[in-house]
C-alpha cells in the first residue's frame, strides 16, 4: 500500500493498493462519474 499526494499543501493523500493502477480517491470518482454504476447503488444492486 502507498499513498498518492493529492494536493500540493500535502493536506489531501489518498491510498494506493499494491495491485490497483488508480488510487482510491480516482476509482471513486470514477464510479461517481458513472450514470449506469450510479443508478444501480441507489437501487441497491451495486456490488
Amino acid at each position: 500500500m502507498k499513498f498518492d499526494l493529492i494536493t500540493e499543501n500535502e493536506r489531501l493523500w489518498a491510498v494506493r493498493y499494491d495491485d490497483c493502477l488508480d488510487n482510491v480517491l480516482d476509482f471513486i470518482l470514477g464510479q461517481w462519474n458513472d450514470v449506469i454504476w450510479l443508478r444501480s447503488f441507489f437501487k441497491g444492486e451495486a456490488a
